[in-house]
């Protein structure tokens, strides 16, 4: 087997980590999205960035999110992801929400993570 021969299993990585801000009258939130982890693993880095940067934050679902701005509503925390919501398999579905401009720190923080490649969207 010739070793620089691609194996037709393997498949590569489709995910894009997208780093967005988005100004909801006087207030910018800013969103994570394409993370290659888990829900639980999404919880640990929340709540770890929470307490490193000082800002409040939250895990959601990415189609509701998409839902609100389609409709042109603000987003709101009855968006929660719950628990026990069956509609959350995908957890590359999840988005990091933060108060705040926190765009430089998300970068710094996932790239020491090992993730390089990483879209900055600013709207």
């Amino acid at each position: 087997m010739d070793p620089f021969e691609q194996e037709e299993d393997i498949k590569p990585i489709n995910n894009v980590v997208t780093i967005s801000t988005q100004s909801i009258g006087k207030r910018t939130v800013t969103f994570i999205s394409g993370l290659p982890y888990d829900k639980e693993t999404m919880k640990q880095h929340l709540s770890t960035l929470k307490k490193k940067n000082g800002c409040s934050g939250s895990l959601k679902d990415e189609k509701k999110i998409k839902d609100k701005k389609d409709n042109e509503k603000k987003i709101t925390s009855n968006l929660a992801v719950d628990d026990n919501d069956d509609d959350n398999k995908n957890d590359n579905n999840l988005v990091l929400l933060f108060q705040g401009d926190q765009v430089d720190n998300l970068k710094t923080y996932f790239n020491n993570l090992g993730i390089i490649d990483i879209k900055i969207d600013s709207t």
